[in-house]
């Protein structure tokens, strides 16, 4: 069994060709057709090759009381060093915003190629970022990552240009490991 069989119980794939969907973004819309959808049990979106994947990731309106949504690279290419790329398209608020508690997002490469108020922008509680790499060069107006309270960020870098590299300002109860910024 895989990782991703013993610990989620449901699981999407992404990829190009031969997953249950193509885009993060579809594969969160078939999690949640009627929003707000209750997690009944831990659900996995696991992304299966580099991409990129030109989208906006925005993750909302889960119930995800006794559960979790976590987002992540595939676990055999991670373990590799493999990221997919997320490139979000012009005009998107971040490459991940997350409107919803109990999320983990693992695993992935932010590299806007237009310009962004944030790499990953976080507003509700317990939301874990790790394995992240934010490179916004001069594309990222405001942070790399901008946290709410009571989250995590380890083991990521971010670079920009002009802009805070971790924002965690009015953020109670974060913490920030074995990152760089």
């Amino acid at each position: 069994k895989s990782m991703t069989d013993t610990t989620c119980p449901t699981v999407r794939t992404v990829c190009a060709s031969g997953c249950d969907d193509t885009t993060i973004s579809s594969a969160l819309a078939a999690l949640n057709p009627t929003p707000p959808t209750t997690l009944a049990q831990y659900t996995c979106i696991v992304v299966k090759d580099v991409g990129p994947y030109n989208e906006k990731v925005s993750v909302a309106n889960f119930d995800t009381s006794g559960s979790s949504l976590t987002i992540m690279m595939d676990p055999a290419l991670a373990l590799s060093g493999v990221r997919a790329v997320i490139n979000p398209p012009a005009s998107s608020t971040a490459a991940f915003e997350i409107l919803n508690a109990t999320v983990s997002v693992t695993g992935f490469a932010v590299r806007p190629t237009a310009a962004v108020s944030y790499g990953v922008v976080v507003s509700s509680p317990y939301v874990q970022i790790s394995s992240m790499s934010v490179d916004g060069g001069a594309f990222i107006g405001y942070a790399g990552i901008k946290l709410s309270s009571w989250s995590v960020v380890s083991h990521s870098s971010v670079s920009v240009v002009a802009a805070h590299g971790l924002w965690v300002d009015y953020s109670t109860m974060s913490s920030v490991s074995y990152s760089t910024a």
